[in-house]
């Protein structure tokens, strides 16, 4: 079965990576300095920034290659 694009944008997350969250989040529940946060905080909101960025033009980009390839082997166009 070949797989698109959006199907494995929505496959579950591994448990290594939910350990490493779980852990993260622990270690911020812990912290008690206010300043620390602070800049955590803003370095989080930066980084999400910049993440949605990318992966929104590259989702963009994926689905249109997309497109085109099922448009060329609809008609045929691919060279064997």
């Amino acid at each position: 079965m070949e797989k698109s694009f959006i199907s494995v944008l929505i496959e579950p997350i591994p448990v290594e990576k939910k350990l490493a969250t779980e852990i993260k989040i622990r270690d911020i529940i812990s912290c008690t300095d206010i300043e620390v946060l602070k800049n955590y905080t803003i370095k989080l909101l930066q980084q999400n920034v910049n993440h949605n960025y990318v992966l929104t033009h590259a989702l963009v980009r994926i689905l249109e290659m997309e497109d085109e390839m099922n448009k060329k082997k609809r008609f045929n166009l691919f060279s064997n």
